[in-house]
């Protein structure tokens, strides 16, 4: 309506303002109108906000009502927080996944789990020289000790290239030898020795080779090896000497090689100068 429309009780609602105006008559005025709030007591009470849980906070209109809702628990309903909603966002996708092992190998899940293995022999421990059975899975079903005997527990050499010579009818040392500590009372020694042996110009002469333990000839009178001649002129030959000892003790043990000739006149030796031959003493520990 227009400005100067002086007609008593126009209404107007001001745009700019935002307001309801009235025109009070006379000049032409436009003026707020403020209306006043009815008797609350008017107010329909009964009307109601119904609510359903987790929806909470509902009730009639006499008063203020606040609407909430929970958190969600394991044991309520309630909004889902930010932390749920990532580990459900997060969750494996749906499908056939392992949720058992069943078998030789058990567990179960989910999520990590001890793995037990299935008993397929309860003979457990440790044993020696063990024999053990083992089946098409690869699975040790069966282990009990065995026999050590033969086993080779250590073994020492030693390599000699010095000329030793006698005239000696009785076994005298060479520079061949060592020295060995068995581990047990049981153990055998073998022994293995090999070199170049010598005798002299002198038909009916002879030389012997022995291996000796300490001070004990493991041979006879005789050694394990002989060279005689049977004609004037030296003889070299090759010596080779084994044996299968039982030392009994557990103490440092000292094998030779000794050499002696027949008549206690004709030069013997071993690792003669003329031949650039080394000789070699060998000795394994074996258990008993």
């Amino acid at each position: 309506m227009a400005d100067n429309d002086q007609s008593l009780y126009n209404l107007r609602y001001n745009q700019v303002s935002q307001n309801l105006e009235g025109f009070g008559g006379g000049s032409p005025q436009w003026t707020l109108v403020t209306l006043k709030n009815v008797d609350p007591s008017q107010v329909p009470t009964s009307r109601l906000i119904n609510t359903t849980a987790p929806l909470m906070g509902g009730g009639n209109l006499s008063a203020d009502r606040t609407l909430s809702m929970p958190a969600a628990t394991g044991l309520a309903n309630g909004y889902l927080l930010a932390t749920d909603w990532s580990t459900f966002n997060s969750k494996q996708p749906a499908g056939s996944y392992i949720t058992n092992l069943t078998g030789d190998v058990a567990a179960s899940g989910p999520g990590s789990a001890s793995a037990t293995l299935a008993t397929v022999n309860s003979n457990v421990g440790s044993f020696t020289s063990a024999n053990i059975t083992v089946d098409a899975k690869g699975r040790i079903t069966a282990a009990a000790n065995g026999s050590s005997a033969g086993k080779l527990l250590q073994y020492a050499s030693f390599v000699d290239d010095v000329d030793f010579a006698t005239t000696s009818a009785t076994f005298v040392a060479t520079n061949t030898t060592i020295t060995i500590t068995p581990t047990s009372l049981a153990s055998k020694i073998f022994i293995v020795a090999t070199g170049i042996g010598y005798l002299d110009n002198v038909a009916t002469a002879a030389a012997f080779f022995t291996l000796v333990r300490n001070s004990t000839n493991l041979g006879n009178t005789a050694g394990f090896a002989k060279i005689a001649s049977g004609a004037s002129g030296f003889l070299e030959n090759s010596i080779s000497m084994s044996y299968l000892d039982s030392p009994a003790t557990t103490s440092p043990t000292t094998y030779t090689v000794y050499i002696r000739n027949s008549d206690g006149a004709t030069d013997v030796e071993w690792n003669p100068n003329s031949i650039v031959l080394q000789s070699v003493i060998t000795v394994f520990e074996l258990a008993g």
